[in-house]
């Protein structure tokens, strides 16, 4: 049985920073990338609630049919060091991955592919 790790704020950020790293990494027509992340964190790709309560993430939430477009402030732009942007325009499409027995059994991945941005 895996344990709740209480970090979904930080693994929202990770993957964001992923994609915009990814969106940099090349800078030739033919290479792309692809930003993966595989849980069983359901908060992840579950959509908040309304009217859900300001959170420092929340432009980095990555719950089912969200898109990712632009700049991304963390903390509504309080802490700079997080704000990311993104040149291309991502809908995210959570898919079921593994089904385990018991508590927090259920794993699925996001698989999101990038194109290189000019620079």
């Amino acid at each position: 049985m895996l344990k709740e790790q209480a970090a979904n704020d930080l693994a929202r950020l990770g993957f964001v920073s992923d994609i915009a790293r990814l969106e940099r990494f090349g800078n030739h027509a033919d290479q792309n990338g692809l930003a993966l992340i595989i849980t069983n964190d359901r908060s992840l790709w579950t959509p908040p609630k309304p009217p859900g309560k300001p959170t420092r993430d929340r432009e980095f939430r990555i719950h089912e049919d969200r898109t990712l477009t632009s700049q991304l402030l963390w903390a509504c732009g309080d802490y700079q060091p997080n704000t990311r942007t993104l040149h291309g325009t991502y809908t995210l499409n959570w898919q079921p991955y593994s089904q385990q027995t018991g508590p927090r059994g259920e794993f699925r991945y996001l698989a999101v592919f990038t194109d290189p941005q000019p620079t």
